[in-house]
């Protein structure tokens, strides 16, 4: 089967498009977005999606804005036949036309019929499009993002596995498997599909296991029923017997209890009179001995009391005598603290006015000192050492001449220069001698006379700075500004100071002082004396506190003592009046003594009455202590009432003999256990016939993996130069399973999963070429096998490789149809045709 071309209509972004294919290698280049997946989605639904699809596929495939409906429109070669398939998506007014080259048309569903034939698949049931819909030509089509995926993965029916197997047989390369053989598997298939569920469970529904299964439960629960109603029949019988012999002795029980009640009932009104007279009694004992210990309460309270009132006067007195010592101390302390008060401020007055005399000194002192400051020193400072500069600046540049022999007289400006003598010549001079005459010019030019300029500047201007300030020189200068910030800190310190107090604050503060008569002392000696004086007061102030805590001490003690003394005598007077008014309402003690002995003697007759009875019926009745007679004719009525109804019980059941029925439910239940286990013993056996079947066939087709593995390995060697060998397994119900590669003289086998992403795109495409290739002849000797994206995670430096196994396919009569959107990578491919999207 061959594409030829494609053209689809109003399918999502495509308005219209024409595809047109070749026979090798058709390469689809497009850049994202540009409908590349939409076309291989597109070129898939046409062949096994049905037209009259609805829902949410059919709306996803529409355009946006909404046009018309979504068409399809494919040409494909079969055998010596071409076919051209048109498919318009419109839910139900979907249609499908199939027109062969030879004049055949198929319409509806004759031509989705026809054109499962020619594909080797079925249309997806609309009822399982979203299962189903992928699954097909599985092996021939890779959907974006799933090229690294195993091919195998898929399932039997996504790989065509039947067709598979068919043409390896064909192919003379294997045994192939007789009608017979396959009529055997197949039945013992189907009724091993009656007994079994598809994951082999046994007892399917429906079958005659499962019914034998239902009939056999069917009839234990009859006999259960059967058996459960023998058993609440025997329970009425016991029920009925308990409750008659129930009925007989409550009869004779409740005489009894009706002797004993009235007995009860007296006792309780006996009870109910001695207890007043018995609370009566306590508390004319409790009031006696509450009085009593009340006398006894107040006499050691009038004794205290007696004494704290003798005790307080003399407290009082030797309080007041210390507090009169304590107040003269305080007193003298405080004459102290103000003669030292007094003191400081004299001296805080001197000081402060000797401090102004001082500070008027200073400002006189400074008046007569230059206005100089440590700036002005600076630059002082700043040209002497500019002035200094100069003058090296002269030497530097000054000739000097020394004469150290001369035959007649050596004159420099007409001076005679002695022997051995020499001089510094800043600027031009003349040496003569007897018939010679020199001018001498030192320096470089006119720098000299510069520096010189420049020196004498700088000279005049310190002069006249320093006389203008009144100095001799500049360390005089020095000298005196250090003098002088000395005088201005010390005057700044001074006016601090007099800035804290005036000398007017400190006189008023003396005035207050000249009416008191207070001591004459230095400030030494009057904090001397103050000191002395203060551990006296703390120990007076001891001993005043101490007095005054006793004699509060006291006074409160003989509070609480007339307050208990008080409480206690109310409490008395209390219980003498309660005690005098019970005594007169009830009597003397010994009229209550009576009355309390003649209720206990009563009680104790009825009492024993009482025991007689208890004891009959503790001795004929055990099992009902504590009953009374409400209680015994309640018991009788239920007692009736389950007589009644067993009795009621056993009359409708002995319409029925309940023996005979489970004699034969238990003989139905033995037929139907039989019939049950003989058919699992035929399903067992079935099973074990089709294991056996199963295992002989894989065993022969383990063969098939060989000439697959063989095209995979040819495949392999475009990619992988070296020796290298890659496998399969193959099981009847499973299918091909379990593909490994092993690489090198390495005895690892790789699985599919632990290779990298490249890798994995390289082996399961070259694993569909080797499918494809079988599947062929099959499919008129080609079958087109379409990529959308695939190789993405192959390295540029494997492009070659991909190239070598496309071209290898295309040789080999394969279609390959693939889609990329990467123009570097589809360069590298041997296409036959290149398409651009637009």
């Amino acid at each position: 089967m061959q594409l030829i071309d494609f053209e689809l209509c109003n399918y999502r972004l495509h308005k219209q498009i024409l595809i047109e294919f070749c026979p090798g290698l058709s390469v689809v280049i497009g850049a994202n977005e540009s409908g590349k997946s939409t076309l291989v989605e597109g070129l898939h639904r046409a062949l096994f999606l049905p037209s009259r699809c609805s829902g949410a596929l059919l709306e996803e495939m529409r355009a946006k804005p909404t046009a018309g409906d979504p068409e399809v429109t494919l040409r494909f070669k079969a055998g010596l036949l071409q076919y051209t398939l048109r498919k318009r998506f419109a839910g139900p007014r979907g249609s499908t036309s199939l027109i062969s080259s030879a004049g055949n048309t198929w319409q509806g569903d004759k031509a989705e019929e026809e054109l499962a034939e020619l594909v080797g698949a079925s249309a997806v049931q609309r009822a399982r499009v979203g299962e189903q819909l992928r699954e097909r030509w599985g092996h021939l089509w890779v959907w974006q993002g799933t090229a690294g995926l195993n091919p195998l993965d898929l399932g039997i029916g996504a790989l065509d596995q039947k067709k598979l197997l068919e043409q390896l047989q064909d192919s003379g390369q294997l045994g192939i498997q007789s009608q017979l053989d396959q009529r055997v598997v197949e039945l013992v298939q189907q009724r091993w599909s009656n007994f079994f569920t598809d994951k082999g469970r046994i007892g399917k529904a429906g079958s005659n296991l499962a019914m034998a299964q239902r009939e056999e439960q069917q009839a234990k629960e009859h006999l259960n029923s059967i058996n459960k109603l023998l058993h609440e029949q025997q329970e009425a019988r016991d029920n009925q017997f308990a409750a008659s012999a129930s009925l007989a002795e409550l009869d004779q029980l409740i005489p009894l209890l009706l002797q004993l009640e009235p007995l009860e009932l007296q006792k309780a009104q006996l009870i109910n009179q001695l207890k007043p007279l018995n609370d009566l009694k306590e508390q004319l004992i409790s009031l006696r001995l509450e009085s009593n210990s009340l006398k006894n309460k107040l006499e050691p309270l009038n004794l205290a009391r007696d004494q704290l009132c003798k005790q307080i006067p003399i407290l009082e007195q030797e309080r007041n005598e210390a507090n009169n010592i304590l107040d003269s101390t305080v007193r003298e302390a405080e004459q102290l603290q103000q003669a030292i008060r007094k003191a400081t401020i004299e001296e805080k007055l001197l000081s402060l006015e000797a401090n102004i005399q001082r500070t008027k000194e200073l400002g006189q002192l400074l008046l007569d000192l230059p206005d100089i400051n440590l700036g002005i020193v600076e630059q002082l400072r700043e040209k002497q050492q500019q002035l200094k500069l100069a003058e090296i600046t002269i030497q530097s540049l000054a000739t000097k001449v020394e004469l150290l022999m001369a035959e007649s007289v050596v004159y420099v400006n007409g001076e005679p220069l002695n022997i051995g003598s020499s001089t510094c010549l800043n600027a031009t001079s003349i040496l003569q001698m007897a018939g010679l005459e020199l001018r001498i010019i030192p320096g470089d030019g006119g720098k000299v006379a510069q520096a010189m300029a420049k020196h004498e500047f700088l000279e005049s201007s310190l002069k006249a700075d320093l006389k203008r300030l009144r100095l001799e020189n500049v360390e005089q200068a020095i000298h005196l500004e250090r003098h002088r910030s000395e005088l201005l800190s010390e005057q700044k310190r001074l006016q601090a100071e007099k800035a804290s107090e005036s000398v007017e604050d400190l006189r008023g503060a003396l005035e207050r002082y000249t009416n008191e008569q207070l001591p004459v002392a230095s400030i030494d000696d009057l904090r001397k004396q103050l000191d002395d004086l203060v551990p006296i007061g703390k120990e007076r102030r001891q001993a005043f506190n101490q007095l005054d805590n006793k004699l509060t001490n006291q006074r409160e003690q003989l509070a609480n003592c007339n307050q208990l003394i008080n409480i206690q005598q109310e409490e008395l007077v209390k219980t003498d009046t309660l005690l005098k008014e019970l005594l007169k309402r009830f009597g003397s003690d010994e009229e209550v003594d009576g009355q309390l002995t003649k209720l206990n003697l009563n009680i104790s007759e009825l009492e024993k009455r009482q025991a007689v009875l208890k004891k009959q019926l503790s001795s004929d009745f055990p099992g009902y202590e504590g009953f009374n007679s409400s209680h015994a004719h309640q018991q009788r009525e239920v007692a009736l009432q389950k007589a009644a109804a067993a009795g009621a019980l056993l009359r409708a059941d002995g319409i029925n003999d309940r023996y005979a029925q489970r004699e034969q439910l238990e003989a139905a239940l033995e037929i139907r256990t039989s019939e049950r286990e003989r058919l699992e013993q035929d399903a067992l056996m079935l099973d074990l016939l089709r294991q056996l079947l199963q295992e002989e066939q894989t065993a022969m087709a383990l063969q098939y993996t060989e000439p697959i593995t063989k095209k995979l390995d040819s495949y392999l060697s475009c990619c992988f130069p070296g020796p290298m060998q890659s496998s399969l397994k193959y099981q009847s119900n499973k299918g091909f399973i379990n593909l490994q590669w092993q690489r090198g003289d390495s005895a690892v086998a790789w699985e599919f999963s632990a290779l990298s992403g490249g890798t994995k795109e390289i082996l399961a495409a070259s694993l569909r070429l080797a499918m494809a290739e079988v599947l062929a002849n099959a499919y008129s000797g080609c079958l087109p096998l379409v990529f959308d994206d695939a190789f993405s995670n192959v390295d540029p430096g494997r492009w070659p490789w991909v190239s070598a196994l496309l071209q290898k396919a295309a040789n080999q009569g394969l279609q390959l149809i693939l889609f990329s959107c990467d123009p570097t990578f589809c360069e590298a491919l041997p296409a036959n045709q290149r398409i651009q999207l637009p």
